[in-house]
């Protein structure tokens, strides 16, 4: 009987068999640390009371603007 040893990468979940890909992966990902800015809709277009779009501020400085699907 092996005993296998697998890595996974702790933002995504993918597993690998070598550390380094595993590492190299969990680089790959910017995390959020913060909301930058967001936007709502009056409630008689969107009774959901939930931001069509979202600004996220990234770890290493950039930043990404996220837009809710219906």
């Amino acid at each position: 009987m092996k005993t296998l040893s697998l890595y996974q990468c702790e933002c995504c979940g993918t597993r690998y068999n070598n550390r380094m890909t595993c590492a190299a992966c969990e680089k790959s990902h910017k995390r959020p640390i913060g909301v930058e800015a967001w936007k709502y809709v009056a409630i008689s277009d969107d009774n959901t009371g939930l931001p069509v779009t979202v600004k996220v501020t990234m770890h290493d400085g950039s930043s990404a603007v996220y837009k809710r699907v219906k």
